[in-house]
């Protein structure tokens, strides 16, 4: 037995996932036009998810996205117009917990964990506010 680290069984089972991904848009054709600026599309974006187990029944996980910044579009209905604008790049994380004990299953989640304030635009939608800071949980029972 380790006294100067008395956690080594906890440890002794962890381990950490990591997987990753990116994407980066060269060009489309819009509507016809070849276009190298894709209205609602980053040029860059990448995401990323980290898990940690620890033992048999705790698991840590967070959810790093990143998106680059890009041009979308307002729609002005009333003068049946659109205005290209920018949008600035953007960087949230999520962070959660599970934890099984006997046929309990306890999750916990924090979404948008330092309460990023920032608006998408898709090629079909105009801007759309996103949530701050959220939180989820949920209790559940396997028969």
């Amino acid at each position: 037995r380790s006294t100067l680290f008395p956690y080594t069984t906890l440890f002794r089972s962890s381990y950490a996932h990591l997987s990753a991904s990116w994407l980066h848009a060269v060009d489309a054709e819009y509507f016809g036009y070849n276009v190298d600026n894709i209205p609602g599309i980053p040029d860059f974006s990448a995401n990323a998810v980290l898990a940690w187990r620890f033992g048999r029944n705790l698991r840590l996980h967070t959810h790093l996205n990143y998106m680059s910044k890009y041009k979308g579009y307002v729609v002005d209905l009333l003068k049946n117009s659109y205005q290209f604008t920018d949008y600035p790049s953007i960087f949230v994380t999520d962070l959660g917990a599970d934890y099984q004990w006997n046929s309990f299953d306890f999750s916990v989640n924090v979404h948008n964990l330092f309460n990023r304030h920032y608006t998408l635009s898709g090629i079909g939608s105009g801007p759309v506010q996103q949530q701050g800071r959220w939180f989820m949980g949920s209790v559940g029972y396997k028969f």
